[in-house]
């Protein structure tokens, strides 16, 4: 396991450094309506909600070990939306760009009624990070909270391209 969280890291890292200095690009205001637009965007096609905060440690470390394994593969999305709160978007923003993040969408809270953009994207949700959906085909998702494992993680990757 501590084996495939180095490579997942090392793999992030090399394609931070690829990326070069340049900023990643603003993080996109993400409201009540922000999900539905991110599934219709995505209409007939797999893909990861992946939600992460400034405050969470392990956040940190898995935003670049997702974005290289979905990299990996054609046809999958991965969206970041930054849980915290308007205050903290400056920092959000810093560590977004930090990470070397730069081609992914990234979004976050539009306004401090947390709450409410949590119960929007799964109101089963109580706030825990990381949190991550595994959107199939047809929407239907998978929700899991604390660190995504990455040997489970390239199997939905595989399968969830693989024809039905």
């Amino acid at each position: 396991m501590r084996s495939h969280c180095l490579a997942w890291l090392t793999a992030g890292l090399l394609l931070a450094g690829a990326s070069g200095p340049a900023a990643a690009g603003p993080l996109r205001p993400f409201d009540e309506a922000s999900l539905d637009a991110i599934r219709q965007a995505r209409t007939g096609r797999p893909f990861l909600l992946v939600l992460w905060s400034v405050y969470c440690a392990p956040c940190r470390e898995e935003l670049p070990q997702v974005r290289a394994a979905v990299a990996s593969v054609s046809g999958i999305d991965a969206v970041f939306v930054s849980t915290d709160p308007p205050t903290d978007q400056a920092a959000a923003q810093r560590l977004w760009d930090s990470l070397g993040m730069d081609g992914s969408e990234g979004w976050a809270f539009a306004h401090d009624y947390l709450e409410r953009l949590r119960w929007k994207i799964d109101p089963r949700w109580s706030g825990e990070l990381p949190r991550a959906y595994l959107y199939r085909a047809d929407h239907s998702r998978d929700a899991r909270s604390g660190r995504l494992d990455p040997d489970a993680l390239a199997d939905w990757l595989a399968t969830a391209v693989a024809p039905p």
